[in-house]
């Protein structure tokens, strides 16, 4: 099976399942400026050492929440590690400039 368990959580508030898992893909998480960057920390708190970790950030909620920063953080904590991004188009006819348009794709592996 592709999935073992099907969670809903609320992100704002703390996750109490265990760290299982080997892999996140966060898609659509971090696509309004609702959640912010302490959900980083929840997130973590379910994987194992070594996932893989792939989170997609609109570039506008990226610059103006700081998510570089507290991601630098995390690295510099011991928390994540080989921590990269690749920059895409959201939208195919989005203007380049447009930062609401595009988004900033975090690619790392949890410490």
């Amino acid at each position: 099976p592709v999935y073992r368990n099907l969670l809903e959580a609320n992100l704002s508030e703390p996750i109490t399942t265990p760290a299982t898992y080997g892999g996140l893909i966060s898609a659509g998480t971090f696509t309004h400026g609702h959640l912010g960057t302490d959900v980083l920390s929840r997130l973590l708190q379910l994987t194992k050492p070594d996932a893989l970790c792939v989170l997609g950030i609109n570039e506008a909620h990226f610059t103006d929440l700081s998510f570089a920063t507290t991601l630098d953080n995390l690295v510099a904590e011991n928390r994540i590690k080989q921590l990269s991004y690749v920059r895409v188009q959201v939208y195919a006819d989005a203007d380049p400039s447009d930062s609401d348009k595009n988004a900033q794709v975090a690619v790392f592996l949890t410490a």
